[in-house]
């Protein structure tokens, strides 16, 4: 749906730089055709996200273990699986490859308490596959690198992209010596920090901010690529991005 009339009619203030409505609601000048959202049937591998096991009762592998979560919307049926190496720093591959099988899981609008989770706001979450990676020495192993694969010909990423590289975060406490991370003696005397990147409401536009809201401010490019070159250079161990992840916003002309 498009608005209209909206803009025009809003009055900036001056002292604390916003815009203020002075009418009840916008003007629907155009509405397209319902645009329903719609899982792609039998959809392979997507969307991965690698984590450090706790070891607690909810969790299929010993603490400090290295994991693989991704979606997709096929069952165990397919035998998702993470097919992974190791490398050191330049590249070079240190290991086997290893094809290690997940666990499916997922959870249905019953699962949810109450709505609008279980109501309006319910989407399928698809299938939700989990692989520990076992037998890393987060001692010495710098990077794995792994790709997402099923029975069904799935493959992520597709071929002829990148497979995902990932750096082996440390033992905690521990420090670099000739090359391995070695645990001080004084767990309690940490010589190495942790550097974690958290940030928020990442306003992007276009250069000139001509399709963003003036009063968002301006895109936050300079942030995007600060974040982009402390992971390329491994300035910083996570990154948490707390929303949001985008801006349905447009100007029309």
């Amino acid at each position: 749906m498009v608005f209209a009339d909206d803009w025009e009619r809003r009055q900036y203030n001056e002292t604390t730089h916003t815009r203020v409505d002075t009418v009840s609601e916008a003007v629907a000048v155009a509405r397209s055709a319902p645009a329903p959202m719609v899982k792609a049937p039998n959809e392979g591998p997507r969307k991965p996200r690698l984590s450090i096991a706790t070891g607690d009762e909810s969790s299929d592998a010993d603490a400090g273990t290295l994991a693989v979560t991704w979606s997709s919307a096929r069952g165990d049926d397919a035998s998702p699986a993470v097919r992974w190496w190791r490398e050191d720093p330049p590249g070079v591959r240190t290991s086997d490859v290893v094809v290690t099988k997940a666990t499916t899981y997922t959870y249905e609008r019953d699962d949810l308490c109450g709505a609008p989770a279980n109501a309006s706001g319910y989407r399928d979450p698809g299938n939700i596959h989990r692989a520990a990676l076992t037998g890393i020495d987060r001692a010495t192993t710098r990077f794995v690198v792994y790709e997402l694969i099923d029975s069904f010909g799935g493959l992520y990423p597709p071929a002829g992209e990148p497979r995902l590289r990932a750096r082996v975060p440390p033992p905690a406490g521990a420090h670099l010596e000739d090359g391995i991370w070695k645990e001080k003696e004084n767990k309690k005397d940490s010589s190495r920090p942790v550097a974690v990147a958290m940030f928020a409401d990442m306003g992007r536009g276009t250069d000139d901010d001509s399709v963003t809201w003036n009063e968002y401010g301006s895109p936050a490019f300079n942030t995007s690529n600060a974040l982009t070159n402390a992971a390329g250079n491994m300035d910083i161990d996570a990154a948490f991005l707390f929303g949001d992840i985008s801006y349905a916003t447009v100007s029309f002309f």
